[in-house]
C-alpha cells in the first residue's frame, strides 16, 4: 500500500485515529506516540474545528471530494493539501463502531481475523480496527484517487 504522506512536512500534533465511544459521550483521540486524549466532541465537529483551522470547512471538503470522484459514500476529509493530511471514516460516519483514520501517516494494513484489521502507521504503531481489510483498503484508494484528481485540476 502506497504512503500518501507529503515529504519533509509534519503533521505529527493531528491524531492518526479517532474513534466515538457513546458510553462516554467523549471521542478517542490517538497519535503517532502511541499517547491519547478524550474530547467531548464527536469526531466530526473535531473535524470541523481542524478544516476551520486549515481555511476551509468539513462540508466542503466532502462536497469537493463528491464531486471530484463520484464517490458519495463514507467521504473523506482532507484536512491540509500542505501536508496531505486526509482523514477517513471505515464505516457511515452515523454509525457508532466509525473510526476515523489518517490516510496520510498509514503505511500497511493486514488482516488480524475475519472482523478486524492490523493498521501499521509511519512511526511504528500498530492499532487494531474492526473492519475487514478490504474496507480500509479501498478507502484509502478513494483518497489516492481524490488527492491524484485534485492535483490534476490544477
Amino acid at each position: 500500500m502506497m504512503a500518501i504522506a507529503a515529504a519533509g512536512r509534519s503533521n505529527m500534533g493531528l491524531p492518526v485515529m479517532m474513534q466515538y465511544d457513546p458510553e462516554t459521550q467523549r471521542t478517542s483521540l490517538l497519535f503517532e506516540d502511541g499517547n491519547k486524549e478524550t474530547v467531548t466532541d464527536k469526531p466530526q465537529v473535531f473535524l470541523d474545528h481542524l478544516c476551520i483551522q486549515y481555511g476551509s470547512t468539513r462540508k466542503g471538503r466532502e462536497d469537493a471530494y463528491r464531486a471530484l470522484t463520484g464517490f458519495h459514500c463514507k467521504a473523506p476529509v482532507l484536512l491540509s493539501e500542505r501536508l496531505n493530511t486526509i482523514y477517513f471514516p471505515t464505516t457511515s460516519p452515523s454509525n457508532p463502531d466509525c473510526v476515523w483514520l489518517d490516510a496520510s501517516r498509514l503505511i500497511s494494513v493486514h488482516t488480524k481475523n475475519q472482523i478486524s484489521s492490523l493498521v501499521l502507521f509511519s512511526s511504528g504503531l500498530k492499532i487494531e480496527v474492526g473492519v475487514d481489510v478490504r474496507v480500509i483498503r479501498n478507502q484509502v484508494k478513494r483518497c489516492e484517487i481524490f488527492l491524484s484528481s485534485l492535483y490534476q485540476k490544477r
